[in-house]
């Protein structure tokens, strides 16, 4: 058995941009926060744009409710903030 980061994230059958949407979408609905602002970095970093993930959490809100995203959105913000 392998590992996420070796095996699972090595697939081609996405685009990474969709692989850390994914992530992302996950760890907010599990209320996982620790490693949310890797990801966001890791998102960046294969072309997502800050307004397109302010989007895909403005998109969440009726699935996950505002708390989990008011939460994302912050760390999201803080994230932002460290990378410039």
């Amino acid at each position: 058995m392998g590992n996420a980061y070796g095996d699972i994230f090595q697939r081609n059958t996405i685009e990474a941009d969709w692989k850390e949407i994914a992530v992302i979408s996950a760890l907010i609905a599990m209320g996982q926060f620790d490693q949310l602002g890797v990801h966001y970095v890791m998102a960046l970093r294969v072309g997502v744009t800050v307004e397109q993930l302010k989007g895909i959490l403005l998109h969440l809100v009726p699935a996950i409710g505002a708390p989990r995203i008011i939460t994302a959105f912050n760390i999201l913000l803080e994230t932002i903030e460290e990378i410039q």
